[in-house]
């Protein structure tokens, strides 16, 4: 299964893509899980949960292998929570995500065009926990105070 996190009243986070993204991927048939609004569009691969408490959701990441969450505005963090969770990361490339967002260990697109390869590469790649302990060491608050200055400086 894959997490898409989906925000059509927020500008700032690509809902236009993301629908693409999820017609492309139920035309495969691929499981996802969309949250935090229902996607306006039946499929029986598609599945609504609500609203999580904090455990639910890393539940939910648990029983995944990939999650998505796109930001044009602002670095987003929900792409550490779900690879903290162990999912691999599929990030939206852009100004923001350059600073903090490593494609050593995020996924990073532009369009929805090869979407389904890498999705299913993404679906049997396991991540390397040496490589998830080096990021948790990397990131801390400090680390993320200078990464947030970095931005707005440039």
């Amino acid at each position: 299964k894959i997490i898409i996190f989906y925000y059509p009243d927020k500008k700032g986070r690509n809902h236009k893509l993301v629908e693409k993204i999820i017609h492309k991927l139920d035309s495969v048939n691929i499981n996802m899980i969309v949250l935090p609004f229902n996607y306006k569009f039946e499929s029986n691969n598609i599945h609504y949960t609500g609203r999580l408490t904090p455990k639910e959701l890393n539940d939910l990441y648990n029983s995944c292998k990939v999650g998505m969450v796109f930001s044009l505005s602002n670095p987003s963090r929900l792409g550490y929570e779900m690879f903290f969770s162990g999912l691999n990361v599929i990030e939206y490339d852009n100004e923001f995500t350059q600073y903090d967002l490593s494609s050593d260990y995020f996924t990073k697109i532009k369009d929805e065009k090869n979407i389904i390869n890498i999705v299913y590469t993404l679906f049997n790649y396991k991540i390397n926990s040496n490589l998830r302990d080096e990021f948790i060491r990397k990131h801390s608050n400090d680390n993320e105070l200078e990464v947030f200055s970095k931005m707005f400086e440039n």
